[in-house]
């Protein structure tokens, strides 16, 4: 005989009207020349009225190479449980612990009838009540009701001589995943290569988003350091900001940043 093989099932059952329900265990051991496996399995069933629950539990170890123990709830054809397994490869040990549910709780008794969980996982939602975290890496960070405000930014030192007539001297487009609000800061510096008496250091900026204009800022007054700031919702999608200029040849734009900062999901 090149086989030993065993095996065990005992059923109990019950049926009144329409309610039924049993009670199964199957208990089976088979080693053979290339094969060992031992496993136990129970199914525990209750059927009233068309419904009906059933809950199956399997341990199961083959080869001393793959274990699983795994509990399936089975509730009218909507299955949920818990599985660990572990499975031996090139002498190391892989293991998984899985489960199955609309909600999962993690949590320690407060008392008589009391239960607190710090840690829950509701519909696919991770909630903590209290966390350490040495290392994260995090996509977008949502605080409270408000996400965190991503900055779009760049700097140009090119100098830009006035001719009269608009020139855009700066622009930049910022990705919104929602309608959100949107923060826009524009920072340059003026340079003088001489004074007209005429018309003074007549300069103006012109702030546009998604090609319409928002701000309008200027005059003949001395800026060394003329500054744009600006804020509304923008719909969701990308954005276009874009800065004109306007001077007389008397005045040089050169080093100036523009930055936008938009909430983002």
């Amino acid at each position: 005989m090149d086989q030993s093989f065993s095996d065990y099932q005992v059923t109990v059952n019950t049926q009144y009207a329409d309610l039924n329900g049993y009670v199964s265990t199957q208990v089976y051991s088979k080693s053979q020349a290339d094969l060992q496996i031992s496993s136990a399995i129970q199914t525990v069933n209750s059927s009233v009225a068309g419904n009906y629950a059933t809950i199956t539990s399997v341990a199961s170890a083959q080869d001393a190479r793959d274990a699983i123990w795994a509990i399936d709830v089975d509730q009218n054809g909507v299955v949920n449980g818990i599985a660990l397994t572990s499975t031996l490869v090139d002498g190391g040990v892989s293991s998984s612990f899985l489960v199955k549910a609309d909600e999962f709780r993690v949590g320690q008794t407060g008392g008589p009838g009391g239960y607190t969980a710090p840690f829950q996982v509701i519909n696919g939602i991770t909630y903590i009540t209290d966390a350490y975290i040495r290392n994260a890496s995090i996509t977008t960070l949502k605080i409270g009701e408000n996400q965190v405000m991503v900055p779009v930014s760049s700097t140009r030192d090119d100098l830009i001589v006035g001719n009269g007539s608009w020139q855009i001297v700066q622009s930049t487009f910022v990705a919104l995943s929602v309608a959100a609000p949107i923060l826009i800061v524009f920072s340059p510096v003026h340079s003088y290569t001489g004074v007209d008496l005429g018309t003074g250091y007549l300069h103006e900026f012109r702030l546009r988003i998604n090609g319409q204009i928002r701000q309008i800022r200027g005059g003949l007054a001395v800026q060394d350091y003329p500054a744009l700031s600006y804020t509304e919702t923008s719909s969701a999608g990308l954005v276009e900001i874009r800065v004109d200029w306007k001077a007389g040849a008397n005045l040089t734009l050169g080093n100036r940043t523009l930055a936008s900062f938009g909430v983002k999901r």
